[in-house]
């Protein structure tokens, strides 16, 4: 079967993608997560996604893609990246040229399909986020 295959750069604000035949920018949040899964769902075929491990910033992205209709979501170690994009001779470090090398290595490396963390992992991230520390008196 023949993938769209998409590579998501993702900083705190925006989402860089490359995708088959296109460049585009979305919001991150959970606004421009739909626009990005209809958009990419427009070609009506199946959808590979390669993304970053950006903590904070990926998770809910990830978590979103995982859930979406035909679409899987694979998350690239950095460093992996880095050197991916060094084979390939990429000195730039721009979120387009990085979103358009994720979208190569998943066109041309095996493809690891990401699970989301266990459900305790994740009751204890959304605790801690809503935690606020007390000033010491």
């Amino acid at each position: 079967m023949a993938y769209v295959c998409t590579g998501i750069d993702v900083s705190a604000k925006k989402l860089q993608v490359a995708s088959e035949g296109s460049e585009f920018e979305v919001d991150n949040t959970p606004e421009g997560h739909q626009k990005l899964i209809q958009r990419l769902q427009r070609h009506g075929r199946e959808i590979r996604v390669c993304m970053e491990s950006t903590g904070v910033y990926g998770l809910d992205l990830a978590m979103t893609l995982y859930h979406a209709k035909g679409i899987e979501v694979m998350v690239l170690n950095p460093r992996v990246a880095r050197n991916f994009a060094r084979v390939l001779m990429h000195r730039s470090k721009t979120d387009p040229v990085d979103a358009r090398v994720l979208r190569k290595y998943v066109q041309r490396m095996d493809f690891l399909p990401w699970r989301p963390p266990a459900i305790e992992k994740l009751q204890l991230r959304a605790g801690l986020s809503s935690y606020r520390a007390k000033p010491r008196s």
